[in-house]
């Protein structure tokens, strides 16, 4: 899996500042693999961008959830939740 968000990570950067998202999953990604002082950083970033409309976990697996509910959908959900916790998220 490591190697998989290492990519992600590579791709993300590319892509930073084109989506409130792509802040997000980097913050999540990041602290996922150990990079906390970058990931901390990210989602601040993040939490200071202009018509997001999740702060919090609650809010964010409020707003995620409600779009689907397959397995597959939860568990990404699941793993991108406890990567932005390790990023420093509030939980609500």
């Amino acid at each position: 899996m490591k190697q998989q968000d290492d990519q992600a990570i590579e791709w993300l950067r590319r892509a930073e500042g084109g989506d409130i998202f792509t802040e997000l999953i980097l913050a999540a990604a990041l602290a996922l693999t150990g990079q906390q002082a970058d990931a901390h950083e990210t989602l601040k970033r993040y939490l200071a961008l202009n018509g997001i409309t999740s702060t919090t976990i609650a809010q964010l697996r409020k707003q995620q959830l409600s779009i689907a509910d397959n397995p597959t959908w939860v568990a990404y959900n699941e793993r991108l939740f406890t990567g932005l916790r390790k990023a420093g998220m509030r939980e609500d």
